[in-house]
């Protein structure tokens, strides 16, 4: 868990914009609307819910310029994503009900899956300034995945199917047959990779640590390379992700950084936040410091 730096928050009658994504997530939350409609009784609030991708952002943008609204995620890091891409330097806050099949960005801020501990911490009269990535001119939130992880994602997304064992099962089902790749990192090459990760916070969610290390008010990034492994190392290779130590893993190689250029010989899968954005042979990043407002 990150411990994070707090602004309190002077502004007072705050209205609160609820923004579901019903299709997140294998468990949907019952009664959603009821619970806010009886938590929130003595709130200003409204309840929307996305019909279409990136619905979220064109409801938050119409939000973003006032100062008393906060924009409430209730979905996964794909719907925090899109609420996220119109709050960049805004006056508007974000607000956080993970409902996903990760909630990675969630998870690394320890906000707790029970909604009524997640409604109840959204009126905290406090609010942390943090970081977000700028990726090929779109907002990275939590964590880019080039190679293997973008492949994953995009299979995972037409699958239907959600949850860590689903996702688990296609990555390690598709690892044999994923052919590495070399990559430049500004300029410097390195060979034999199967996967990339650019990581904003630690986790890609489930408590998946991809990058124990990172945190979100520090104004850099970590690139995380990872070499193929044979078939006898990946137990070791998950048990070091769900116990933090994939740092310290041989297979893996670890940089810091507040702005890159990666280029790829050939175009590879990738997504951004879990979400799968298509094949680019170039990548260019930069962090964005203290550029977004979140109520935990």
């Amino acid at each position: 868990m990150q411990k994070l730096n707090f602004i309190e928050d002077s502004v007072v009658d705050r209205h609160y914009i609820f923004i579901i994504n019903p299709i997140s997530g294998t468990k949907k939350i019952k009664n959603i609307n009821e619970l806010i409609n009886r938590k929130f009784a003595k709130e200003s609030f409204e309840i929307y819910t996305t019909e279409y991708q990136n619905h979220a952002t064109v409801i938050s943008s119409q939000y973003s310029d006032q100062p008393n609204v906060v924009l409430v995620s209730v979905g996964g890091d794909g719907t925090l994503n899109e609420i996220a891409q119109s709050l960049i330097n805004k006056e508007a806050k974000l607000g956080i009900i993970p409902n996903g099949s990760g909630n990675g960005f969630a998870g690394h801020l320890f906000v707790d899956k029970n909604i009524h501990h997640c409604l109840e911490r959204l009126k905290n009269n406090r609010y942390a300034l943090v970081d977000v990535l700028l990726i090929n001119d779109k907002i990275c939130c939590n964590t880019i995945g080039i190679g293997l992880s973008g492949y994953v994602a995009k299979i995972f997304n037409q699958n239907g199917k959600r949850g860590l064992y689903q996702y688990m099962k296609l990555g390690l089902g598709k690892f044999s047959e994923f052919k590495s790749f070399g990559i430049q990192i500004d300029g410097q090459e390195f060979n034999s990779n199967i996967s990339v990760e650019i990581a904003n916070s630690s986790q890609l969610g489930n408590n998946a640590y991809i990058s124990p290390d990172s945190l979100i008010q520090d104004g850099i990034a970590e690139i995380i390379l990872l070499t193929k492994p044979k078939a006898y190392q990946i137990p070791g290779l998950i048990y070091d992700v769900f116990n933090r130590r994939l740092n310290s893993n041989k297979l893996t190689q670890n940089f810091i950084s507040s702005d890159s250029l990666l280029k790829l010989k050939d175009e590879n899968y990738y997504h951004i936040d879990g979400d799968y954005k298509g094949m680019s042979a170039e990548f260019e990043f930069k962090v964005l410091k203290s550029v977004l407002k979140i109520v935990v």
